[in-house]
């Protein structure tokens, strides 16, 4: 990407912008870095030495705030409702979220790196949305005002809000203007494939394997380093908890894994 403009810093200022703007979704990039980058008082002076990124000591990442984790898991649990009502083969006719008489408030898991949000919804007679955040006494009042492809508009009390939603799989992410969100849509029920299994290690959340330091049929011991993996651009390692050998290995070097997803199996020298 390249921008044109008569002066360094309308050039930088475009480029930003540009960036800014950017839908980008699969893969980890530096985006929220560049963005910063381009737009700090030093690299706009043109004071951009070889210390420029140790001396600025510009965040590798962008940290979103409470209410914007917030108020995006709401704009994704309205677009699922919404997503969900739309492909409803039967009752076509009803509105989202129906019911003939008091019902608990619906409920959507997601992730945001370690960090779970709970969003309560229950839809009333307007066709908005009363919605609470996990157990907090306060409730706001959402609507979902139009979606088209995944450009959507919503209105929380009396604020109006808009950005693009896209869905792979259970994963979400959201683009706004102050740019990007990415969750993992939790299942309310346990997952029989990873929790289930005895001795079964999984992954603490969505990464990427960078490591396998064991192979199928060797003995380890209890804190030996089996799996290196990288989430949230830190590295995680996954260590053996019991002495055992190894049964199964699910995963291989550059695997893009979910939270949860079953890494290792591990037999107990008990069994």
């Amino acid at each position: 990407m390249i921008s044109h403009a008569p002066t360094r810093s309308e050039a930088a200022l475009k480029l930003a912008l540009a960036l800014e703007r950017t839908r980008l979704h699969g893969v980890v990039t530096n985006r929220d870095f560049l963005v910063a980058t381009l737009r700090h008082e030093e690299f706009l002076a043109g004071n951009t030495t070889t210390d420029f990124i140790s001396r600025v000591d510009i965040p590798g990442q962008r940290i979103p705030g409470e209410c914007e984790l917030e108020d995006a898991s709401i704009a994704v649990a309205l677009v699922s409702q919404q997503l969900n009502r739309d492909s409803a083969t039967s009752l076509e006719f009803m509105p989202s979220g129906f019911r003939n008489s008091s019902m608990p408030s619906q409920q959507m898991l997601l992730l945001h790196g370690d960090r779970e949000i709970q969003v309560n919804y229950r839809p009333k007679r307007d066709g908005s949305f009363e919605v609470r955040i996990g157990d907090a006494e306060e409730t706001k009042s959402a609507r979902l005002i139009s979606l088209d492809d995944d450009y959507f508009e919503i209105q929380l009390d009396e604020v109006r809000a808009a950005g693009h939603v896209a869905k792979f799989g259970n994963r979400w992410c959201v683009d706004i203007p102050a740019g990007s969100l990415n969750f993992v849509e939790k299942s309310r029920f346990p997952e029989p494939d990873s929790a289930d299994v005895e001795g079964g290690l999984t992954a603490p959340m969505p990464g990427k394997i960078l490591a396998i330091e064991i192979s199928e049929g060797d003995s380890v011991a209890a804190g030996q380093l089996l799996v290196l993996m990288e989430a949230m651009k830190m590295e995680h390692q996954i260590v053996a908890t019991f002495d055992g050998s190894v049964s199964e290995v699910r995963v291989t070097v550059g695997d893009q894994v979910d939270n949860g997803e079953l890494l290792v199996v591990i037999a107990s020298d008990d069994t």
